[in-house]
């Protein structure tokens, strides 16, 4: 069984990729490059898995479709058969998928952005509607945090990752959508000091943030069980 699911992950991560460069095409502005041709690619995270522009993304195909056979087995083993592990597969190929187009098109799609928002308040209707004020404070805090910091330096962050933030908050509630930008952020603050000090870039390159909000989402995701949420998942 253990084996499907591997083959399973890897199917799916074959289909991640494939629609981070076909989702671009919906997008509201054009993207940052073409679906093909050798162009540049998006600075400081781009950078780790394009070095050589002339090429595909094969790097980051990659490591999309391992990383999502790694994820799928280990889900599969700690959840079993059952509605979590739904949830947490789901959430898992989302957050992955927005985090690729981020990286290849410096894009957070409203076409992914807004009917996750939707879902993630009726299912969390569903599933367990006593929670829903703690939801609400969450995606209310995690909204105003990024709505105000971008209003402060509107060059760091973009209405993606506005959004997305808005999304984590909902997904994660509160407090638990604490952990979740904790974890995003640390991520953040990890890159920018291997950059500084590798000086393969400065304060003042660009890093799309959406990428680190997903990793920091899918890492609360897989430490769930050790804290206590307060959203859909938790």
């Amino acid at each position: 069984m253990m084996i499907v699911w591997i083959f399973l992950g890897l199917g799916t991560g074959w289909v991640i990729h494939h629609l981070s460069d076909y989702m671009p095409r919906f997008a509201l502005r054009p993207p940052a490059r073409p679906a093909s041709g050798p162009v540049p690619a998006p600075l400081a995270v781009g950078q780790l898995f394009r070095p050589d522009l002339g090429q595909p993304w094969i790097r980051l195909d990659a490591a999309v479709e391992m990383g999502t056979a790694v994820y799928f087995a280990w889900a599969w083993m700690f959840y079993g058969l059952s509605w979590n592990l739904l949830l947490h597969l789901v959430a898992f190929v989302f957050f992955v998928l927005v985090a690729v187009i981020d990286i290849k098109f410096r894009l957070v799609l409203n076409v992914l952005m807004y009917p996750a928002v939707v879902l993630i308040v009726l299912a969390q209707l569903v599933i367990d509607p006593t929670h829903m004020m703690n939801v609400l404070v969450g995606g209310a805090f995690a909204f105003s945090i990024f709505y105000g910091t971008a209003r402060i330096k509107p060059e760091g962050l973009g209405g993606g990752d506005i959004k997305l933030a808005l999304l984590i908050g909902l997904l994660f509630g509160f407090p638990g959508v604490l952990f979740a930008l904790l974890l995003g952020a640390g991520a953040t603050a990890v890159f920018i000091v291997t950059l500084l000090v590798t000086r393969r870039g400065g304060l003042k390159t660009h890093i799309p943030y959406a990428p680190f909000l997903c990793f920091g989402a899918l890492a609360a995701l897989m430490l769930s069980p050790l804290w206590l949420g307060s959203g859909v998942l938790g």
